[in-house]
């Protein structure tokens, strides 16, 4: 596993408020981009267009990430709905780690996690809400 000065991570929080999505290579932050709440409810595809634009302003693509994180709550239900079954999909193709961020996401928190290994199993990945973990089945 490449230090964490060197990997490149995608961090998607959609569970606070609205959108957004960075582009890190260790602390350093490389593109991102947040759309309020109001901007980001109105079309199922602004995920992935912030997703694109991110990328596209980081010079990077998805093979050339080494890691994902993502807010899974507590928050916006079907942010975090969103949010997580967007990295699980990511990180399904693209074999990839997943750190799981509650409450806030910042770079100390995953690069504590990710220098002690504190990757979450996709298949366990849910969204957190209120106290608790709600299966999507």
């Amino acid at each position: 596993m490449k230090k964490f000065s060197e990997s490149v991570f995608f961090i998607l929080d959609s569970v606070t408020d609205g959108i957004c999505v960075a582009i890190f290579r260790g602390d350093v932050e490389m593109s991102s981009k947040k759309l309020n709440k109001e901007n980001s409810r109105k079309s199922e595809n602004v995920i992935f267009g912030v997703i694109k634009d991110v990328l596209a302003n980081a010079k990077i693509a998805f093979p050339d990430v080494d890691c994902y994180a993502v807010a899974t709550g507590a928050g916006s239900w079907t942010g975090a709905r969103i949010g997580v079954t967007v990295v699980k999909a990511l990180c399904m193709v693209n074999e990839r780690p997943v750190i799981e961020m509650r409450d806030s996401v910042n770079i100390d928190e995953i690069k504590r996690k990710f220098e002690t290994t504190e990757f979450v199993p996709i298949k366990d990945l849910e969204p957190y809400y209120d106290g608790k973990a709600y299966v999507v089945k």
